[in-house]
């Protein structure tokens, strides 16, 4: 399973993609972008199915985070915290708390709702995919912004 997750992260290096988000094969991963120009912002906690699922409790997930926060070659963290059995905000704030590098909020953000619940904990940002591409969610600026030519390393979230 892994060999298809190596492929991406090769394949992301000779793109020349500025990050890399999720993963769960961390190890393998930072050794395979080591080097490269490429940040890398895995899923912290345990990650089953498809679409992915934030499995475990949230002390598991926090001392998964701040495990992988702590990694080299680990820039930021991809949280799927709108696909956690319990509060997607309360998590994304307790993970933003502990640790020291940027967390994106992630999974089913299909909503203003979940886009400012996720400002309020904390988050750096969001990832939007299926619900923007299928045209059933709009993202409205004013829920988010982030100042032109900041990168990760600026990570504060905008309030």
């Amino acid at each position: 399973m892994f060999l298809r997750g190596a492929r991406s992260l090769e394949a992301a290096v000779g793109l020349g993609v500025d990050v890399v988000l999720g993963g769960t094969r961390v190890a393998e991963g930072v050794k395979i972008l080591d080097g490269a120009p490429v940040e890398y912002w895995p899923f912290p906690g345990r990650v089953a199915g498809h679409p992915s699922i934030l499995c475990g409790d949230a002390a598991d997930i926090v001392a998964s985070a701040r495990d992988l926060a702590a990694t080299t070659g680990v820039h930021g963290l991809d949280l799927l915290a709108y696909r956690f059995g319990g509060d997607a905000a309360a998590i994304a704030a307790q993970v933003v708390t502990a640790v020291d590098v940027p967390v994106l909020a992630a999974g089913s953000v299909d909503r203003a709702e979940r886009i400012a619940a996720s400002r309020d904990a904390g988050v750096w940002g969001f990832t939007a995919g299926t619900a923007v591409l299928d045209g059933s969610f709009r993202i409205e600026a004013a829920f988010w912004s982030r100042p032109r030519g900041s990168t990760s390393a600026d990570a504060r979230p905008v309030r």
